[in-house]
């Protein structure tokens, strides 16, 4: 079965007609779609600030880039590639491409989310549980099933706002897997009832002082880039700094090229890539480009970032250490034309 939405696209007479079938697809039901959802998941994930438009529309990028791809395929091969309902699917893809952004920029707080999940999942006094239209709830195993209290969300909520009032079990929490069971159970004493399991997750990480506050990973320069209260004249000199750094990558060997760029990560190994597009120096396309390779393939390669040289040299047809040795070659020909940039400087890569 075929949603109904995308049968116009499929059954185009010719490939100008199924583009622009396509175009107003993704302009009228896919886009908006995703727009409503990436921008209520990750504003209210924590701190306004952290999320601002750039990372949004990066995120709605990435996502639209994996749909197009995806939907494409619907007409080039209709028998295996159906989508029975474009707004599930939709949905889905919105939803991983948050939950992607969010555990690149706090993995702390994503690894707490996977405890949490864990525990609730595992240790038999508690329960998750999916409540209609409410989505993923958490409780007591005796509550499993019942929906949510707005009541209950509203007192944890008044409690969460005021530490002065938090519980002795709350501010004595480390947060580390040994104490996660005792503090859940602290919470839902206080909750009494179900309480959705983001709400439950986001007053976890402020208990456990990893808010979505707490500076992301990837060392202070990376943090100043995406951060809004950086001054016009200093986000401007880190931007007009990282535009300079991409122009002289394009002009490297497209082997020095593909050897850094998939590789790029910060000291402490996470991935650096995500800089171009939250800054506007470069899209996820013109990247893409850049590497050449299709920009459906690169959204399909975003999560695995950074690749380790194996990978890389599979995709290259050579030995990892022709890898390293391209990307030596790279980082000393940025080096030698860039010297040290502000906000962004020619050591950043050499990692």
């Amino acid at each position: 079965m075929l949603d109904p939405e995308l049968r116009a696209f499929a059954g185009a007479s010719d490939g100008l007609q199924a583009e622009r079938e396509l175009a107003a697809l993704i302009d009228s039901r896919v886009t908006p779609l995703v727009r409503t959802i990436v921008t209520r998941k990750l504003r209210d994930f924590g701190s306004p600030r952290r999320f601002q438009a750039e990372d949004l529309e990066d995120a709605v990028a990435d996502a639209l880039l994996v749909l197009v791809a995806r939907i494409r395929r619907v007409r080039e091969a209709p028998d295996a590639a159906a989508i029975e309902r474009l707004d599930d699917y939709t949905a889905t893809v919105a939803y991983s491409t948050c939950a992607r952004h969010l555990r690149q920029r706090y993995p702390e707080r994503a690894r707490l989310k996977n405890r949490l999940r864990y525990v609730l999942e595992h240790d038999a006094q508690f329960a998750l549980w999916e409540a209609p239209g409410a989505g993923l709830q958490a409780g007591r195993s005796a509550w499993r099933g019942a929906p949510p209290d707005a009541a209950v969300r509203a007192r944890l909520a008044d409690v969460a706002g005021d530490r002065d009032r938090w519980p002795a079990e709350w501010t004595a929490a480390s947060g580390d897997g040994a104490s996660l069971s005792p503090l859940v159970d602290a919470i839902l004493a206080r909750a009494g009832g179900p309480i959705g399991f983001d709400d439950l997750t986001r007053l976890l990480a402020r208990i456990c002082r990893l808010e979505a506050g707490a500076a992301p990973a990837g060392g202070e320069e990376v943090e100043r880039l995406a951060d809004s209260r950086v001054g016009p004249e200093a986000l401007l000199d880190q931007r007009q700094a990282t535009a300079r750094l991409w122009t002289e990558i394009q002009a490297l060997p497209v082997r020095q090229r593909v050897a850094l760029l998939l590789n790029l990560r910060d000291a402490q190994g996470a991935g650096l890539l995500w800089i171009l597009p939250v800054t506007g120096v470069a899209s996820i396309r013109a990247i893409a480009g850049v590497l050449e390779m299709p920009a459906e393939e690169l959204a399909a390669l975003w999560s695995r970032l950074p690749m380790d040289d194996h990978a890389i040299a599979s995709r290259l047809g050579c030995s990892r250490q022709q890898v390293i040795n391209l990307r030596m070659s790279a980082r000393k020909r940025l080096s030698h034309r860039l010297g040290n940039l502000a906000g962004v400087s020619a050591s950043r890569i050499d990692r």
